[in-house]
């Protein structure tokens, strides 16, 4: 093999090994209010950047008519910003229409990061704890090469106090945490797939 090409390949990839991984939580808001300023709280510190997507996809009833929640959610979101992110690490996308379908919405959180980026997809009412966060980077500096982690949720049911049995409606592993590359698409909620159009759940 060429000296020329080899060398500057293997720096490359080495740099792209050794770096730090840089975490983004991706959170989906409508009609928030509540729960906004627990999951912008949750894992502050643990990662590196908070996209956050307020707003409804289309024919939602619990909506304005141009798209954003009903409630005190964009107010909140505001407050955050201008008050409690000190390092500036939130960055809110909000469009005076309603999103096209969950697809569209979801595939905003990849087109606004860059290659290698891990993404922490999250609804607002779905709550990580930090350690679980830091244990996360650890497992990724770990396993350079990996490029999914799933985790396994709890399902509180009513109150704080009474976990859910999976069934039917719910199961307790979703796709969540899943390193980007560039080509990536939402062609169907909730999965994200390849460059290929595959499917990359598991």
């Amino acid at each position: 093999m060429n000296q020329m090409y080899y060398e500057p390949q293997m720096k490359s990839i080495s740099e792209r090994v050794n770096r730090k991984p840089r975490l983004v939580q991706c959170i989906q808001m409508l009609n928030e209010e509540e729960f906004a300023p627990l999951v912008l709280r949750s894992i502050y510190d643990q990662v590196d950047r908070i996209l956050v997507i307020e707003g409804a996809v289309q024919n939602n009833p619990r909506s304005t008519p141009d798209g954003h929640s009903i409630d005190k959610t964009r107010e909140v979101l505001a407050d955050f910003k201008a008050n409690h992110d000190p390092k500036k690490k939130v960055v809110v996308i909000s469009i005076n229409k309603h999103w096209k379908n969950l697809e569209d919405m979801k595939q905003t959180f990849l087109d606004m990061s860059i290659p290698g980026d891990w993404m922490i997809i999250n609804d607002a009412d779905e709550i990580y704890r930090p350690e679980d966060i830091v244990r996360l980077r650890q497992a990724i500096e770990l396993n350079p090469h990996a490029c999914e982690f799933v985790p396994n949720f709890l399902h509180f049911y009513k109150d704080c106090g009474h976990v859910a049995v999976p069934g039917p409606e719910w199961q307790p592993q979703h796709q969540r945490v899943f390193k980007y590359i560039r080509g990536m698409k939402y062609n169907s909620h909730p999965v994200v797939t390849d460059p290929a159009g595959h499917c990359t759940y598991f």
